[in-house]
C-alpha cells in the first residue's frame, strides 16, 4: 500500500480516497484502456471516467493524487486473500468438544466433554468468550494424549454437572481418576508403574485445567454451590416429610389400637359392674329348719 503522485497506474490498480470529514471512502480501479471506473462511494454510485484527473475532480474537495492510497492488483489480491483466510480461520475456530464415541469407557476426554456440557447447561454465556474457548481447547489437547491405562469417573444423573468442576479444596482434580485393574500375572513393579502414570496424568490434567478454571470459576462455582445446597435442601425436606408421614401413620395406628383397647376395657368395666349388681342383690338361701319370722300385731 502506498501514496503516489499523479502518474500512470498499472491496469487493475486500486485507488482509494478517504475524505477527512467522513468515515466513508471512494474506490476506483484502473481499466485496461487506462480509464477509471469508480466501484465504491458513499452513495454506492458506479461511474466511469476518462482519466484519474477527471475522477479526482469529481471527488469532494478535488483532491490531488497525493491524497490517494494505491494498491497494485497483486497487493489487492493478497489483501483479499488474507481477509478471506482470516474470516475462514475465525469461522472454523470453535470448541473442540470430544464426541460421545471418543469418551466411552472412562476415557479422560469424558471429563473434557463433561466440562463443556456443564458450561452449556449452567452458564452458556461463557461459550461466547474467545479466551474460554482457547483455554478449553488447550485443556482438551492435554486430555487427548493417549493414556490407555487411565479411567475417569464422572457422577451421572440429572445433576451430573454439579460434579467435576469446582477445584476448591481439591489437591488433585475434581473427578475420580484411577488405573485399570492389574492382572494377577503382572508384577508389583508393573502395578507401581501404573500408579506413577496415574499420578503424572493427574498433575498434567490439573495443570491444563487451571487456566480454564480461572476463567469460569467466578460464574460457575457459586452457581454450582447454590444448586448443591438447593439439591441438599430438597433432599432433606423430602426425607423429613417422609419421616413426618411415617410418625403420623404410627400415631394413627397407635390411636386406633388405643381406642380398641379402651373399648374393650369399657366393656369389661360394664360387665364387672353388672356382676357386682347381680351379686349385691342376690337373695340369701333359706333352710327348712329356719323358723319363719313372726311379726307381733299391735
Amino acid at each position: 500500500m502506498q501514496r503516489t503522485a499523479m502518474s500512470t497506474y498499472a491496469p487493475k490498480s486500486m485507488l482509494r480516497f478517504y475524505p477527512t470529514d467522513s468515515d466513508a471512502h471512494y474506490t476506483a480501479v484502473i481499466l485496461e484502456n487506462e480509464k477509471v471506473y469508480q466501484i465504491k462511494s458513499p452513495t454506492n454510485e458506479k461511474m466511469e471516467f476518462d482519466s484519474v484527473e477527471e475522477w479526482l475532480h469529481s471527488l469532494p474537495g478535488s483532491p490531488s493524487a497525493d491524497a490517494l492510497i494505491v494498491h497494485s492488483a497483486e497487493q489487492e489480491n493478497q489483501q483479499v486473500k488474507q481477509v478471506k483466510k482470516e474470516k475462514e480461520k475465525e469461522k472454523k475456530k470453535k470448541f473442540n468438544v470430544p464426541s460421545k464415541v471418543k469418551t466411552r469407557g472412562g476415557n479422560p476426554l469424558k471429563w473434557g466433554r463433561h466440562v463443556y456440557l456443564s458450561m452449556k447447561t449452567l452458564v452458556p454465556s461463557l461459550l461466547e468468550k474467545e479466551g474460554v474457548m482457547d483455554a478449553y481447547n488447550d485443556f482438551i489437547d492435554v486430555l487427548s494424549v493417549p493414556r490407555p491405562n487411565i479411567v475417569i469417573y464422572i457422577t451421572g444423573g440429572a445433576n451430573s454437572h454439579l460434579h467435576g468442576i469446582n477445584l476448591e479444596g481439591y489437591d488433585t482434580i475434581p473427578v475420580h481418576c484411577n488405573v485399570l485393574h492389574a492382572s494377577a500375572h503382572q508384577t508389583i513393579e508393573k502395578n507401581k508403574e501404573r500408579l506413577v502414570q496415574r499420578d503424572e496424568m493427574i498433575q498434567a490434567c490439573r495443570k491444563a485445567y487451571l487456566p480454564l478454571y480461572e476463567l469460569i470459576k467466578r460464574e460457575m462455582v457459586p452457581l454450582i454451590e447454590q444448586k448443591k445446597r438447593d439439591q441438599l435442601n430438597r433432599g432433606m425436606i423430602a426425607y423429613h416429610t417422609v419421616q413426618v408421614r411415617k410418625v403420623v401413620q404410627k400415631q394413627i395406628r397407635a390411636q386406633e389400637k388405643f381406642d380398641a383397647v379402651m373399648q374393650r376395657m369399657e366393656k369389661n368395666i360394664e360387665y364387672n359392674k353388672k356382676q357386682i349388681q347381680i351379686y349385691t342383690n342376690m337373695p340369701r338361701k333359706r333352710y327348712d329348719w329356719e323358723e319363719p319370722l313372726i311379726h307381733n300385731s299391735a
